[in-house]
């Protein structure tokens, strides 16, 4: 077996694992507000990643505390939406909308950066806008208000996604910023900032049944903390279109694992626009366009 191929199946795995992991915060939050189990699972995956990485964690340098405050920030308010949006829609319609974060990339870093969004991006994000359409709208294609508080956190998480992850690329490619130091204190800066919020708008617990505590043990420490190291090893033996393409199945391990666990069914519609938004991403993350002499490794 080869390494690009051990990395990709590694990376199914992570997937699979956020996939299942809006059922767990769905039951999670049965019993835990949503900044309570963020603290949880963000302070708790921070301890694990500054473990696990404690040899590479020495001259933390100034600029990745600032640049990663700012990731942290922006992590903070992908996982409100992403809770939120568990709370106030269907799971499946949750785990679609917050999948959409990189569609966002493009037009933030053409507003920070000046890096004109690639060709077909219109027409891409035109299919995100039919698929959203037909996944959250009513047969009449009116507001289905029962839905609205969610799906738009489900988007408001995508947005700060994509800026997330415009900022944490951004600072990776200063000199002095190290993408390992910078991805471990982003954790641990959006795990300060939910045990804040949780204090000013919550009453803190612990899980109060076994199996509350089993979905919080696994967000922490498979979905948020080993996830974190497992991407970053395998992402140095695989490609970024094979990175992008096997993310894009969260949201598809996600509807399965709704179905299969909760009994949560789609509408025909609402899969004609999950099949949508699939295929948006696939062509977002496919390399469209690159010339044949860019000398770049083979997909």
């Amino acid at each position: 077996m080869s390494r690009q191929l051990k990395a990709d199946l590694m990376l199914l795995a992570v997937t699979l694992g956020w996939g299942v992991s809006y059922i767990l915060m769905d039951k999670a939050l049965t019993e835990m507000g949503p900044f309570t189990l963020n603290a949880m699972r963000f302070l708790g995956a921070f301890a694990i990643a500054a473990v696990l990485g404690a040899g590479r964690l020495r001259g933390v340098s100034k600029s990745t505390v600032r640049y990663s405050f700012l990731a942290g920030v922006f992590l903070f308010g992908t996982y409100v939406g992403a809770t939120n949006s568990v709370l106030y829609t269907s799971l499946s319609n949750a785990a679609f909308l917050c999948a959409i974060s990189v569609i966002f990339v493009p037009p933030v870093e053409w507003l920070l950066l000046r890096r004109k969004p690639r060709g077909g991006m219109l027409f891409i994000v035109a299919m995100c806008a039919a698929g959203i359409a037909l996944m959250t709208l009513k047969d009449d294609f009116s507001i289905n208000r029962e839905h609205l508080t969610g799906d738009l956190m489900g988007l408001f998480c995508a947005v700060c996604y994509g800026i997330e992850l415009t900022v944490t690329g951004m600072a990776v490619e200063k000199d002095d910023v190290d993408a390992f130091h910078m991805g471990v204190f982003t954790l641990g800066w959006c795990g300060v900032l939910m045990a804040v919020s949780a204090f000013l708008f919550e009453k803190p617990h612990f899980p109060g049944t076994p199996a509350v505590w089993g979905s919080v043990a696994f967000l922490t420490v498979f979905c948020t903390g080993v996830a974190f190291i497992v991407q970053a090893i395998a992402q140095k033996y695989t490609t970024p279109t094979h990175v992008g393409v096997i993310f894009t199945l969260e949201p598809v391990f996600a509807s399965v694992a709704a179905f299969l666990i909760v009994g949560e069914v789609l509408t025909p519609r609402g899969y004609l626009g999950a099949a949508l938004l699939i295929a948006a991403l696939i062509l977002m993350e496919l390399p469209l366009g690159r010339s044949k002499q860019s000398g770049g490794k083979s997909d």
